[in-house]
């Protein structure tokens, strides 16, 4: 899922690391699927990729969703 958001991102890794509020190795971990976000990470990375533009907003629709229940 997080993959899945990430590849369609223009922005580098690090940028949404930091508007995320995490670190770069966190959010590769997470984006190569080592590790899984907290609920509360899934909705700041989300909330990060609704920031980078009006498409991905759709994109931040289902974790916010996913980790709500």
């Amino acid at each position: 899922m997080i993959s899945n958001a990430l590849d369609r991102v223009t922005a580098s890794l690090e940028e949404i690391a930091e508007a995320a509020g995490v670190t770069y190795d966190t959010l590769y971990a997470w984006n190569v699927g080592r590790r899984n976000p907290s609920s509360e990470n899934v909705l700041r990375l989300a909330d990060a990729l609704e920031r980078r533009g009006g498409e991905l907003g759709e994109l931040a629709e289902k974790p916010r969703k996913e980790a709500r229940e």
